[in-house]
């Protein structure tokens, strides 16, 4: 089965991390899985930099669906979003993800993690709304949240290009 949010290669780290080999006796996992500890610096960085950016770029077309009270492509901004920023929180955790089922539930337990993540996220994905001012309200939360990220992220984020007011 497919994870909801696509595949991302970074998942192959986590499972060559928490793999344990039947038989290796060349000891060729044992090489791989020194190569993924500790978490690449390089690897952090560019996933920081593109979820939260790729965060950032979404916004804007979130924006002018939330305006125009369309439901059906607001929240899939949303989706979107709440995806890269959960990859984003994985990198500066230093944490390989695994698929995104228990991903809020590990969350939860991250030390760089903004206050009721996973309950704000809740909100917006189950409360979104049908008419602009709902919408908008909840893109403006989700952008909050966003911020709070970009902020743990302690510079790791710069933005790419000048966005106009949303």
């Amino acid at each position: 089965q497919q994870p909801p949010y696509g595949f991302r290669s970074v998942i192959y780290l986590g499972e060559t991390q928490v793999c344990k080999p039947l038989s290796d006796p060349a000891g060729i996992l044992q090489q791989l899985k020194a190569q993924v500890i500790p978490y690449p610096a390089k690897l952090k960085h560019t996933i920081v930099s593109d979820c939260l950016w790729l965060s950032e770029f979404t916004f804007m077309q979130c924006y002018q669906f939330a305006n125009a009270g369309d439901t059906y492509n607001t929240v899939g901004c949303f989706t979107r979003i709440a995806s890269y920023l959960t990859h984003a929180l994985f990198a500066m955790n230093e944490t390989y993800p695994l698929g995104d089922k228990r991903a809020a539930q590990l969350i939860a337990t991250f030390s760089r993690s903004p206050l009721k993540m996973t309950g704000t996220l809740n909100h917006i994905l189950g409360q979104a709304g049908t008419q602009a001012r709902e919408l908008l309200a909840s893109t403006d939360l989700l952008k909050e949240l966003w911020t709070q990220i970009v902020a743990l992220s302690e510079g790791q984020y710069q933005p790419r290009f000048k966005a106009g007011p949303a």
